[in-house]
């Protein structure tokens, strides 16, 4: 998903305040539609100037707007037709995952309007299918890795009641995650996050949770096996995005 995976960084990193993270936004909401796209249209539906979407699209090389929308459709397409497969049964570790939990994660990425994600980015790296997952079935999240403190804030400020935080740092007890936060300006603070109303979870040790969080343990301790447990937990967790969420 080579330049849809672009478009995400560019919404991530510029935002909708920034018109090459606005333009991007706009094409990431709307895949299904790349097919029918026209420039017309994105003008209209953006309020942007055909000299400023010009430019967006010729700083990626591409020579019309058209061929732009023609390329993001043929990898939408490619998701569109992927098929996400449940896990195998009697996996060596198969025990480490909480695959209720999974599920109910999965319903409330259904449900949210907004899903943020925050936390280990190496291990964030790894999700490839959930995003794929997310992205076939029209659902806009962002990391959030932004330089601006206030900016992240921000972003999660504006969630609402069915929408979703997702922490993910298997390194830490969430306990010594918030501890950290504390020591680190740049970093949010889980104990802010507490009376929060949207959906909030922790992938990694979650016992002594007192931050609000649901949690999803992944039982290994050994950082290789670690990152092998997350690749399954994404396996399974996009498997059941594409399922409605077991529904």
């Amino acid at each position: 998903m080579y330049i849809i995976d672009k478009l995400q960084k560019l919404y991530e990193i510029e935002g909708i305040s920034q018109i090459d993270g606005e333009l991007a936004y706009y094409l990431l909401t709307h895949l299904k539609e790349m097919k029918s796209m026209t420039l017309q249209k994105c003008i209209q539906d953006t309020g942007i100037s055909k000299a400023s979407i010009h430019r967006f699209y010729s700083k990626a090389k591409f020579p019309s707007f058209k061929d732009l929308t023609k390329e993001i459709y043929r990898e939408y397409h490619l998701l569109e037709n992927k098929n996400f497969e449940m896990l195998p049964t009697n996996l060596p570790f198969e025990n480490t995952l909480d695959v209720s939990h999974i599920q109910s994660l999965a319903k409330h990425m259904i449900n949210a309007s907004k899903i943020l994600f925050y936390g280990n980015q190496e291990e964030m790296n790894i999700l490839s299918n959930t995003f794929d997952a997310l992205r076939k079935h029209n659902k806009m999240f962002k990391s959030l890795m932004n330089w601006n403190y206030s900016i992240m804030m921000d972003e999660i400020e504006s969630l609402k009641e069915n929408d979703l935080l997702v922490i993910i740092d298997t390194s830490m007890k969430i306990h010594m995650f918030n501890e950290a936060t504390l020591n680190q300006a740049d970093m949010i603070k889980l104990s802010h996050l507490k009376d929060f109303p949207f959906h909030k979870y922790y992938i990694g040790d979650g016992m002594n949770n007192e931050y609000g969080f649901e949690t999803i343990q992944l039982l290994l301790t050994h950082k290789q096996m670690k990152n092998i447990a997350l690749a399954l937990f994404d396996i399974q967790l996009s498997y059941d995005i594409d399922q409605g969420g077991m529904l």
